[in-house]
């Protein structure tokens, strides 16, 4: 679970508070918030033939491009984060500096969604 926690710097930014992408609202009962908006919030990208270190890169920072998203909208927090990825896998052989080499090529769509909240915490 994310941390939430506020310091005399976040208090004095210009940008609001970000809480972080927590999968329920339980950690909000941690603090005193009053919420004075919310919007639900989806993303969603696509990868072809990744190799899975590629895919994994990819994946941060697209989850990184939806939390800016976010925050640009002015929201402090997004809960009932859910990750959702539909695809697949497959071999790949090749021949590299003429030794044999396998690694598995994944492909698929991820979708990224959950609530967004802007709150106005004490």
């Amino acid at each position: 679970m994310i941390g939430l926690y506020q310091s005399s710097l976040a208090e004095n930014s210009t940008q609001p508070l970000w809480m972080g992408l927590l999968n329920s609202d339980h950690s909000l009962l941690q603090i005193s918030c009053t919420i004075l908006g919310y919007r639900p919030m989806y993303y969603q990208f696509y990868s072809t033939n990744s190799l899975p270190v590629a895919l994994s890169e990819n994946f941060t920072a697209h989850r990184d491009k939806f939390v800016t998203i976010i925050q640009k909208a002015g929201f402090n927090a997004l809960v009932d984060y859910r990750e959702n990825w539909l695809g697949g896998s497959g071999g790949l052989e090749y021949s590299e500096y003429g030794t044999a080499q396998r690694n598995v090529l994944i492909s698929g769509v991820a979708s990224l969604s959950g609530t967004a909240l802007k709150l106005d915490c004490k």
